[in-house]
């Protein structure tokens, strides 16, 4: 079994292909979304490190720092804030990225099955105008933002809602990410600029309209001995409608960008004593959609986990 894991994950590292990149929508990693267990601690503090290849391989560090414990038995709350640092042909950006607060709930345990659900909100702190394309056409002086895949957030102040069911070692989550207020303000559109710059072979994304994201993750847990416990499974994001970009006032359709990710995703979790947790992530693509102007792109994530429990 582990020989064909390991097997599965090489052959989609090698892989050409791009997806979206799942922890920084905000959907799929909040509460109890990748675990299926709520949080019993008094108080877990966790720090994250991800670095991901994106699009035109922009390099894209993701450092955040969490909060999390429980509230009463059967609840708890999640705080998570994100540094960004994206690094690629067209420039630099390092900001904050977008934080979420996330409310979640155990139902009544049947037997060995376990419900919780989630509530939460995702608010639009990261940055959307930063930097300048300087290539623009010789008609325009006008000189855009850089693209999506180098802004630190979204624009969109959105609510987060989900339940999940662990069964044994599996866990099944569903959920469903709803841009309430859009405010990005990205002026980048191909069209200003030159044939012959890089930024042409990015996706236009002035003043993106994202529409709502449906998630379904799917794991498995192994545990390989007392210290070590390996996860493996599959994320799908449906991107329920085509988004909208606006330019000189109008509001445009940008087609194929609706559709269907699926994301191959593992952890390898050590647990050096009680209190003190390491783990090692990495994720990528089985399916795309064809067009992603929100920056989302991932051609693969690595990263580590340090958490820290107070009981």
């Amino acid at each position: 079994m582990f020989k064909k894991i390991a097997l599965i994950t090489l052959l989609i590292f090698t892989s050409k292909t791009y997806s979206q990149g799942c922890s920084d929508a905000g959907m799929c990693s909040v509460g109890s979304m990748r675990s299926g267990e709520i949080d019993t601690s008094k108080f877990k503090f966790t720090l994250s490190y991800q670095y991901g290849v994106g699009e035109q391989n922009v390099n894209i560090h993701n450092t955040s720092f969490e909060i999390s414990g429980r509230i009463n038995q059967r609840s708890s709350i999640q705080f998570k804030l994100p540094f960004i640092s994206t690094h690629g042909n067209l420039g630099n950006i390092s900001a904050l990225g977008d934080p979420t607060l996330v409310y979640t709930r155990q139902m009544n345990e049947h037997g060995k099955v376990k419900l919780n659900t989630n509530l939460g909100l995702k608010f639009p702190l990261g940055s959307t105008r930063a930097g300048s394309v300087s290539m623009t056409s010789l008609s325009s002086t006008f000189a855009p933002n850089l693209p999506m895949p180098y802004q630190t957030g979204l624009g969109t102040f959105d609510l987060l809602l989900g339940a999940d069911i662990k069964y044994k070692s599996y866990v099944f989550a569903l959920g469903f990410q709803l841009p309430l207020i859009q405010n990005n303000g990205n002026s980048f559109d191909t069209s200003y600029v030159t044939e012959a710059s890089p930024a042409k072979k990015y996706f236009s994304s002035s003043k993106l309209i994202r529409k709502p994201d449906l998630v379904a993750r799917f794991d498995k847990g192994f545990v390989l001995n007392s210290k070590f416990r390996l996860q493996a499974g599959f994320v799908g994001i449906y991107h329920l409608a085509a988004d909208q970009t606006v330019i000189n006032g109008q509001t445009k359709e940008i087609e194929n960008s609706d559709g269907l990710t699926l994301n191959f995703s593992s952890g390898l979790e050590y647990n050096a004593s009680k209190y003190l947790a390491v783990k090692l992530n990495f994720a990528t693509p089985l399916m795309v959609r064809k067009v992603r102007p929100d920056g989302l792109t991932r051609h693969y994530v690595i990263g580590i986990d340090l958490k820290y429990t107070f009981y």
